[in-house]
C-alpha cells in the first residue's frame, strides 16, 4: 500500500470532524503519515481525551506546538493556569481532561512528540509563521506558535503577485512553501497565498477542519462544526 502524507489544521478538540476526515481520506493509522499544525484542544471540551487518544494510535505522527498547546504544557508541567487561557477555553477543557484516569501520560506522551516546526520535501511547517527577516534556525521559537506576521506579508506580496523570500543562513536544508494554520480564514477554506498555505478553516469557531495531501497538494474537510456539533 501506498505511504500518504498528509498535515492536519488546527484541531481544538473537534474528535467529530477528526473522525470524518480519517473516513474521508481512507487514513492509514499504520503506514500513513500525519503532520500536525497544533492546537490540539480548546474548543469542542467533551471531546478533549478522545481527541488525544484517538491521536496517540498513529504510528507516524508529527505535531507541531499552538499557542494554545503552550498554556496546556505549562499547567500540565506545572498546575497553573494561564490568566489568558482561561479567556480561551481552560476552563471546560480542564475539566474534561480531569474526567480521564491517564490524562497525564496521554499529555506526557504527547508533547514528548511535538517540535515547533517541521521540515518536510519543499514545505517548512509550523503552527503560526516566523520573521522572515531570520533564518528559521535564528529566531526565538515562540515566533513559529504565535508570529502572525508571515500571512500577512503573504497576502501583500500574493496581490503583488510575487513570492516571499526566505533567510536561509546556517540553514542545513531548504523550502520554498510554508504551511501554517492559527489564522483562521475566512471562507472556512485552505487559502493558497502567495507561496504560504493557510490551511486554520476555522474548526474552533463553527468553521471546518481541514486535512491536506502534502504529496498532491488535494484536501479534504469535515462538515462544518456548527452543524457537527450544533451550536
Amino acid at each position: 500500500m501506498q505511504k500518504n502524507t498528509f498535515v492536519l489544521g488546527d484541531l481544538h478538540g473537534n474528535f467529530k470532524g477528526l473522525s470524518q476526515l480519517f473516513q474521508k481520506t481512507n487514513f492509514n493509522y499504520k503506514e500513513d503519515v500525519l503532520f500536525f499544525i497544533g492546537d490540539l484542544l480548546d474548543g469542542y471540551a467533551n471531546d478533549s481525551t478522545m481527541c488525544l487518544e484517538e491521536l496517540s494510535k498513529i504510528n507516524n505522527f508529527f505535531p507541531c506546538v499552538g499557542n494554545h498547546d503552550l498554556w496546556l504544557k505549562y499547567w500540565h508541567e506545572t498546575g497553573k493556569v494561564n490568566k489568558t487561557w482561561l479567556k480561551s477555553g481552560a476552563e471546560k477543557t480542564l475539566t474534561n481532561l480531569l474526567q480521564c484516569k491517564n490524562y497525564r501520560e496521554l499529555l506526557t506522551a504527547y508533547f514528548k512528540k511535538t517540535k515547533y516546526w517541521y521540515s518536510y520535501k519543499q514545505f517548512f511547517l509550523c503552527h503560526a509563521g516566523f520573521d522572515t527577516r531570520k533564518s528559521v534556525t535564528n529566531q526565538k521559537e515562540i515566533n513559529f506558535a504565535i508570529n502572525r506576521s508571515l500571512f500577512q506579508k503573504a497576502i501583500v506580496a500574493n496581490a503583488q503577485n510575487k513570492k516571499l523570500k526566505f533567510n536561509f543562513t546556517n540553514v542545513n536544508f531548504n523550502f520554498d512553501s510554508v504551511i501554517i494554520g492559527h489564522t483562521p480564514t475566512v471562507s472556512h477554506k485552505p487559502e493558497f497565498v502567495s507561496n504560504v498555505i493557510n490551511i486554520d478553516t476555522g474548526s474552533a469557531n463553527g468553521g471546518k477542519l481541514t486535512m491536506l495531501n502534502l504529496n498532491t497538494l488535494e484536501y479534504f474537510q469535515s462538515e462544518a462544526t456548527k452543524k457537527l456539533y450544533k451550536i
